[in-house]
C-alpha cells in the first residue's frame, strides 16, 4: 500500500466531526475523492443483560460485558476508491470503563468492528453505557 492508497477515517467524536446517525439517507456524501473524515455513531449498549433465577430462587437480572461485533456503513453514497484505513476510538458514558476494540472486513462501502470492555478492578461499574 502506498501512501496515495491510504485513506483514514477516524470514528471519533469530535466536535467538526460528520454526524450522520439520524438517518440511512441525510448526510451522505461523496467519499470518491476524501482521504478521509470523522464521524461519531452510536454503537448501542456495551453489555448484555438477562433475567436468571439465582441460588436463592429470586429472579435477578445477570450482566456481562461480552465482545460486540458492529457492522458499520461508511455514510459515503459511492464509498471511497480504495477501503480506507480504519481507526476506531470508543466512547463510553463512563469514563471508568476500558474498551478494545479491532478491525476486520473493512470494505469500500464499511466495515466491522470488534469491542470488548477489558478493564479488570476490585469494584467494576456494572452498569451498562451506550457506546459511541
Amino acid at each position: 500500500v502506498t501512501a496515495a492508497l491510504l485513506f483514514v477515517l477516524v470514528s471519533s467524536c469530535v466536535a467538526n466531526s460528520v454526524d450522520t446517525s439520524a438517518s440511512q439517507d441525510i448526510g451522505r456524501i461523496d467519499c470518491s475523492s476524501r482521504r478521509g473524515f470523522g464521524e461519531c455513531r452510536s454503537l448501542g449498549p456495551d453489555c448484555s443483560q438477562s433475567e436468571v433465577t439465582n441460588d436463592a430462587g429470586q429472579q435477578v437480572v445477570r450482566v456481562t460485558f461480552p465482545m460486540k461485533q458492529h457492522i458499520v456503513s461508511f455514510p459515503c453514497s459511492d464509498g471511497f476508491k480504495q477501503p480506507p484505513l480504519v481507526l476506531p476510538t470508543i466512547v463510553g458514558g463512563d469514563n471508568t470503563k476500558l474498551y478494545s476494540t479491532s478491525t476486520h472486513t473493512i470494505t469500500k462501502s464499511g466495515f466491522s468492528v470488534n469491542v470488548q470492555r477489558v478493564d479488570d478492578v476490585d469494584e467494576p461499574n456494572m452498569d451498562c453505557t451506550e457506546l459511541r
